[in-house]
């Protein structure tokens, strides 16, 4: 069973936490957000493409609430909503219905009701639709064009396996196409961590870069099983140390134009080409672990990115291998760097060395472990900051001359 994403409109945090109670052990149903400001809506839904909308009778005065239905029934014919009244407005539920609610939940409600009420919604949603349960439930964006870098400062704080296992569930989430690529141009571990044996690599579409189209590139990439294509990095120490920006930026180009999601593994060194594909990306996912000296390098890199005028939106925080008892606090690692945690993955050592030593991503060895949740609910997390902020912030000019500007560390 597919997942079906679930948005949920409402100004109450007692119900955004029991819905979200409710979702977490549900391997087929993941809460993308709570939204209190429904004008932000039609954003989300275009990126996220959810399945259902829960909303909240209480958010607002009532004509408002009505008005809210009958908007997001007309304009999104593919998305079911379901209306959450309270046992003190029941009476109101068939003016609720009559706007364009396909079900009414009564609050308060345990979680069986909640579940068994989203499941029957849709699937007469997807029998109305003549559809089948493993397409998404609305026309997504041609060329959303969304690229990110996953780099952490320091090394050895599980970059590549984020930037895996957050690739494989945005294609899930998004049924887009979506591309990795290995940025570690010297001694890549991505095709290692995925089982994946190639002769090509990056540098064979850098050999072609006048002419590249989408038949050579598709002879370069590799298919992986869970859908994902893969761009691996050179074999050699000479093949990945000739690589230079100029290229790098006209072969990413390229790939834009094929792929509309794309996902790079940028590790923890820090050169000219690492800084082309930050300069390129829609967002920076700075991964850390929770212990002092991760927490140092980010804050340095963070300082550093001010140079490159990358403003704050763009740099977007993931706490990796969390749950040990001496972790540092979020709340003070969010202090620290005065940047807000979009996600955290928690640890399992022994679980991530089997994953790594089968070259078998957790997120398709056990798709329903708390780790693989946690990547579902980061990859959500991700589509919600990029609906928030759209364009996102810090899409720069990147004509050559501003390309070759920014790029160099000098």
């Amino acid at each position: 069973m597919e997942l079906t994403s679930i948005f949920l409109i409402t100004n109450n945090p007692k119900l955004t936490r029991e819905v979200q109670q409710a979702l977490d052990r549900e391997s087929d149903f993941l809460m993308v957000t709570s939204l209190s400001q429904p004008e932000k809506l039609a954003g989300f839904i275009q990126v996220a493409q959810p399945g259902i909308i829960l909303l909240d009778y209480e958010w607002g005065e009532e004509n408002s609430t009505l008005a809210l239905i009958d908007e997001l029934a007309s304009r999104y014919l593919n998305v079911a909503i379901v209306a959450i009244i309270p046992d003190k407005e029941i009476q109101r539920s068939d003016r609720v219905i009559l706007a364009g609610a396909r079900a009414i939940l009564h609050y308060p409600f345990d979680k069986e009701t909640l579940m068994t009420t989203l499941r029957r919604v849709r699937e007469l949603l997807f029998r109305n639709l003549g559809l089948s349960q493993t397409v998404p439930l609305v026309q997504a964006p041609a060329k959303p064009d969304r690229c990110f870098v996953v780099y952490s400062p320091k090394g050895g704080v599980g970059c590549t396996t984020v930037a895996i296992n957050l690739a494989i569930a945005l294609h899930q989430q998004l049924k887009q196409k979506v591309l990795l690529i290995d940025g570690r141009h010297i001694l890549g571990h991505v095709a290692l961590m995925l089982n994946l044996r190639t002769g090509n690599s990056i540098t064979d579409l850098l050999s072609h870069v006048e002419k590249l189209d989408e038949a050579l590139i598709s002879q370069v990439v590799v298919e992986h099983v869970s859908g994902i294509a893969v761009l691996t990095s050179p074999m050699s120490f000479e093949r990945g140390k000739d690589i230079r920006p100029e290229d790098l930026y006209k072969v990413v180009q390229a790939l834009k134009a094929i792929y509309p999601i794309i996902v790079v593994d940028g590790g923890s060194f820090l050169d000219d080409n690492l800084v082309t594909y930050m300069d390129m990306a829609d967002a920076i996912l700075m991964v850390i672990n929770p212990n002092l000296a991760s927490l140092r390098d980010a804050r340095q890199f963070l300082n550093f990115s001010r140079t490159l005028s990358y403003p704050q939106e763009k740099i977007l925080l993931v706490l990796n291998q969390a749950g040990h008892k001496a972790d540092v606090k979020m709340g003070d690692i969010e202090k620290v760097l005065h940047t807000r945690v979009l996600g955290t993955i928690p640890v399992d050592e022994d679980l991530m060395l089997s994953c790594l030593n089968e070259g078998v991503p957790v997120i398709v060895k056990k798709p329903g472990h708390a780790i693989s949740k946690a990547y579902k609910t980061l990859a959500a997390s991700v589509i919600h900051a990029l609906a928030a902020v759209s364009p996102i912030a810090g899409k720069q000019d990147l004509s050559s001359e501003a390309l070759r500007k920014s790029s160099y560390l000098g």
